[in-house]
């Protein structure tokens, strides 16, 4: 996974509890195998456990594959 950045809103209400982020990989099975080794790491399942000691911090997530377009500059 290589990380490209990490957004939050402006506005509120969603600059409360939006967060956004971009990650490139080679391809979408390279996605999947990579997702799925970091939810298996025993040090993230510690983490994210510690963390949710009060209650869960994500209330959903929006997964998307993307390409970039035509017009876009990182054709």
């Amino acid at each position: 996974m290589k990380s490209i950045g990490y957004w939050v809103p402006e506005d509120e209400p969603a600059s409360q509890n939006v967060f956004i982020y971009i990650l490139e990989h080679p391809s979408r099975q390279e996605a999947e195998k990579n997702w799925a080794a970091f939810h298996a790491d025993p040090e993230w399942k510690k983490v994210r456990a510690e963390s949710e000691a009060q209650g869960a911090v994500v209330e959903h997530i929006d997964r998307y594959f993307m390409v970039p377009t035509s017009y876009s500059a990182l054709t």
